[in-house]
């Protein structure tokens, strides 16, 4: 799923953040416009992250029930 756009982080850069911010594993993930959207799997069950990709920073995360 790597992007044409030579501007954005790299699908491994992204799941490296994911897994530095939240004790987990990414199980899933997608790239829509310009945000990562993760899934991790944790010992609390799944987590979901959002990442910018221009940036890396995070935008939003969630436990999902």
């Amino acid at each position: 799923m790597e992007s044409n756009c030579k501007n954005i982080i790299s699908e491994l850069q992204a799941i490296e953040i994911a897994e530095s911010v939240i004790d987990g594993i990414v199980v899933e993930m997608g790239l829509n416009k310009d945000i990562y959207d993760l899934e991790l799997l944790t010992y609390h069950g799944k987590t979901r992250i959002e990442l910018d990709a221009l940036t890396g920073n995070v935008i939003n995360k969630n436990t999902i029930d």
